[in-house]
């Protein structure tokens, strides 16, 4: 018996570190999710009439859905043109609403992120919603999460698109030093 003790210990120190091991990574997981970072697991695909929400996100059949790999300014952020402030945000919103137009809009599911919303790569017609708004130039690639994007936003950045034509604070540090309240 004496001789079983050691292994015993072992064993039991292992099991104690894979669970340690195993709580970590479920607690990392749960508080450490970024707004556009997929969440592993199935999420269903989503079909049907959309509503614009601003230029990155949807709403599908009640649902929340941020498009994959794009970040586009806040609907209360400026940006400038000419010399002159002007409303990005409240542009990109209108960019994606001529996307969508009544179209039907099929998306399919990446995962989840923080706040609840589906993240996916959405189409109507055919057309990759957040692809179309990287080209156009009121959108960004959200190279943090995906370089799937990447190309369009450089076409979009050489011909002078949309936020491309004028000075624009990323939309990722625009909202972390956005005045409180807004």
């Amino acid at each position: 018996m004496p001789r079983r003790a050691p292994l015993l210990f072992g064993l039991a120190l292992l099991a104690v570190a894979l669970g340690v091991l195993l709580r970590l990574g479920l607690h990392r997981d749960r508080l450490e999710p970024a707004p556009s970072s997929p969440a592993p697991g199935p999420v269903a695909a989503l079909q049907g009439a959309a509503r614009v929400v601003d230029g990155d996100t949807l709403e599908v059949m009640g649902r929340r859905v941020r498009l994959y790999g794009i970040d586009a300014p806040e609907s209360d952020q400026d940006c400038e043109r000419d010399g002159r402030a002007y409303a990005c945000g409240a542009a990109a919103a209108r960019a994606l609403a001529d996307l969508v137009a009544g179209r039907e809009v099929r998306c399919a599911g990446r995962g989840e992120d923080r706040y609840g919303r589906t993240i996916a790569v959405c189409r109507a017609n055919g057309t990759d919603l957040g692809e179309a708004m990287v080209r156009s130039g009121w959108a960004v690639a959200f190279r943090r999460y995906a370089e799937d994007y990447a190309a369009a936003e450089t076409a979009a950045r050489r011909e002078g698109r949309g936020l491309w034509a004028g000075r624009f604070e990323a939309p990722e540090d625009w909202r972390r030093r956005r005045p409180p309240g807004r």
